[in-house]
């Protein structure tokens, strides 16, 4: 009996070691991330709430988390990243309340960005937009105004 025991606790241990843990079930990774979410809206923190929330949707996609971020965005102010997040809605599937929070956010941001895609005729090429990498033939979201692009080929 006390050799069961023994072996219980070791496995128990083994359960609740952070490598094991790390794993955890299915979709946890989008619940912590769901949560640090609601955490950071809570205090007003809402271009962190916004982040947390399109990572949940990135690691589980679900209708309310993408709403959540997308929600966040607005109050954050923040329309390239709503806009990202609003290019991710049109592919997914949308409940009622996620088409009213994204026609929202469409009328607070438009007219406030653009897009800016690199066109190499020859390949390979590199090139940045305000000095961050850009991929040739992606679309990127910016803010409306001048902007430094540089392309080499």
């Amino acid at each position: 009996m006390r050799s069961l025991v023994v072996a219980l606790m070791a496995c128990a241990s083994l359960a609740w070691s952070p490598g094991l843990r790390a794993q955890g079930p299915p979709g946890a990774d989008a619940h912590d991330a769901y949560a640090r979410g609601t955490a950071a809206f809570r205090r007003g923190d809402y271009a962190a709430a916004a982040r947390e929330y399109a990572a949940a949707d990135s690691l589980a996609p679900n209708p309310v988390a993408l709403q959540a971020a997308i929600d966040a965005t607005v109050l954050a102010d923040d329309p390239v990243f709503g806009t990202t997040l609003l290019d991710r809605a049109r592919g997914e599937p949308r409940t009622d309340a996620l088409l009213s929070t994204m026609l929202t956010a469409e009328r607070k941001f438009a007219h406030r960005v653009g897009r800016i895609r690199l066109q190499c005729p020859a390949g390979p090429c590199l090139g940045a937009i305000d000095g961050a990498a850009a991929v040739a033939g992606e679309s990127i979201v910016v803010r409306v105004g001048s902007h430094a692009v540089t392309l080499e080929a």
